[in-house]
C-alpha cells in the first residue's frame, strides 16, 4: 500500500521516507532549479499537497526555509492552524493563471516569524516584503518578478473602504 495517496497523485512505500533521509542533498541544486521547480508546483491545482509534502520530509527546510520557519509560529485565522497552515491555504486561493500573485500568497506573511513578539507581528509586511524579494534574487528570478511580489507582500495588510471616493474625484 501507499505511504501517501491522493486525488492527484500516489507515493510509493519506501519513497516518502527516502525522500526525508536524502532531503539534504537538494541543497546541492542550483537555484535555477529550485525556482523552476517552485513554478511548477505553484501552476498546480493546489500547490499546498507538494508543499505540505515537502514539508513532511524535511525538504522545505532545505529549499525553502523562509516557509519551514512558519510550521509552529501561532495565527489566529483557523482554529488549530499554524502559520504554515495559513500561508498553504493562502496560496491555494490565488488564482493558478496568475502565477506572481500566487507567489506573493505563498510568501505573504514571510515576515512573521521574525517580527513576532508579544502575540503581534510588527512591520511584518515590510520585513516580508525584504525577505520576499532576497528570496527570489536567492533563487535568480527575473528582477522584474522579485520587486512585483515584494511590492504585494508589501501591501498586503491594505484595506478598501468603499465610502473611499476615487482619486480624481475628490473634492477639497
Amino acid at each position: 500500500s501507499a505511504v501517501y495517496s491522493s486525488d492527484l497523485f500516489t507515493i510509493e512505500p519506501g519513497t516518502l521516507p527516502a525522500i526525508g533521509t536524502h532531503a539534504g542533498l537538494a541543497d546541492h541544486l542550483s537555484a535555477e532549479r529550485v525556482a523552476a521547480e517552485l513554478e511548477k508546483l505553484l501552476s498546480a491545482e493546489r500547490p499546498s499537497v507538494g508543499l505540505r509534502l515537502m514539508d513532511e520530509t524535511g525538504l522545505l527546510r532545505v529549499v525553502l526555509p523562509e516557509l519551514a520557519v512558519q510550521r509552529g509560529i501561532p495565527q489566529d485565522k483557523v482554529p488549530g492552524e499554524d502559520l504554515l497552515d495559513h500561508s498553504l491555504r493562502s496560496v491555494d486561493a490565488a488564482p493558478a493563471e496568475r502565477p506572481i500573485v500566487r507567489l506573493a500568497a505563498l510568501l505573504h506573511d514571510i515576515g512573521k516569524p521574525a517580527t513576532y513578539a508579544d502575540g503581534h507581528f510588527h512591520r511584518h509586511d515590510e520585513v516580508g516584503a525584504e525577505q520576499a524579494e532576497a528570496l527570489t534574487r536567492r533563487l535568480r528570478m527575473p528582477r522584474a518578478i522579485g520587486e512585483r511580489v515584494a511590492l504585494l507582500v508589501r501591501h498586503h495588510m491594505f484595506t478598501y473602504e468603499p465610502s473611499w471616493s476615487e482619486i480624481g474625484r475628490a473634492h477639497v
